[in-house]
C-alpha cells in the first residue's frame, strides 16, 4: 500500500513541475540523478507553508512558557531574521566571491531560509518551540521587507534542496549542484559557491541554536 502511494505522490509532484513549475525547475527534474526521489511538495501553489502553531497539551504549553523557551525562540527567529535581511551579515558571506546577477542573489536569500527551517526543524526536539522560532523568523522578515517575504516563501526551491538533505549521501555537494543548477550556472565555480554558501549558513544558525541554550 504504501509503495503505491509513494509512486502517486511522485507522479504528482513530476506532473506539477512539468506543468506548472518554473524553467529552472523543469531543466532541474531532467537534470537531477535518477537515485533520487522527488520531495513532496512544501507548497500550494508554490507558495510555501508558514508553520501554524501545534496541537500540543496545557500543559506542554504552560511548561514552554514557564521555563522560557517561547520568549527564546522568538528572540532567536528574530536575530535570524535580521541575518537575513542586514547587510554584511552572514547572509552576504562570500558575496565578492563572484559576480553575483540578480537571480544568484535571490537564490542567496532562499537558501538561507532554507537552512534555518531545516536546521530549527531537525534540531528541535519540541514541534512547538521550533515553530516559533519559524514563524517568528518569518514574521520579522515580512515586517521589515514584503517582497523577500514573498520571495522565500513564493518559491518551490525547497522542496528540491530537501531533495539533497533527506536522499543525498553528500547533501552539501548536492545543494550546491542545485543551487548552482537553479541560478541556470551548472559550473562546477558555482557548484562549489553553493556548497560553501550552504555550509556556512548551517554553520551560523546551529551555533545560534546553541547559543540559545534552551532548557
Amino acid at each position: 500500500m504504501f509503495g503505491w502511494l509513494v509512486l502517486l505522490w511522485l507522479g504528482m509532484m513530476i506532473s506539477w513541475i512539468v506543468f506548472r513549475g518554473t524553467k529552472q525547475q523543469r531543466l532541474l527534474l531532467c537534470s537531477m540523478d535518477s537515485d533520487i526521489k522527488i520531495a513532496p511538495d512544501y507548497s500550494s501553489k508554490n507558495k510555501r507553508t508558514i508553520p501554524e502553531t501545534p496541537d500540543q497539551s496545557p500543559q506542554e504549553l504552560k511548561e514552554q512558557k514557564q521555563n522560557g523557551n517561547l520568549d527564546k525562540a522568538r528572540a532567536l527567529g528574530v536575530s535570524l531574521a535580521n541575518e537575513l535581511l542586514s547587510e554584511e551579515s552572514v547572509a552576504d558571506f562570500g558575496v565578492d566571491a563572484i559576480a553575483e546577477s540578480e537571480e544568484i542573489r535571490r537564490h542567496r536569500k532562499i537558501l538561507f531560509a532554507f537552512v534555518v527551517v531545516n536546521c530549527v526543524e531537525r534540531i528541535i526536539k519540541s514541534s512547538l518551540v521550533s515553530q516559533a522560532i519559524q514563524n517568528a523568523f518569518f514574521d520579522e522578515v515580512k515586517r521589515h521587507s514584503q517582497d523577500i517575504y514573498e520571495l522565500i516563501t513564493d518559491d518551490a526551491a525547497y522542496s528540491l534542496y530537501y531533495l539533497c538533505v533527506r536522499t543525498s549521501t553528500t547533501p552539501a555537494q548536492c545543494i550546491g549542484q542545485t543551487f548552482a543548477k537553479l541560478v541556470e550556472h551548472p559550473q562546477e565555480t558555482f557548484c562549489e559557491f553553493g556548497k560553501a554558501l550552504y555550509m556556512r549558513f548551517e554553520d551560523c544558525i546551529q551555533q545560534k541554536i546553541q547559543q540559545t541554550c534552551f532548557a
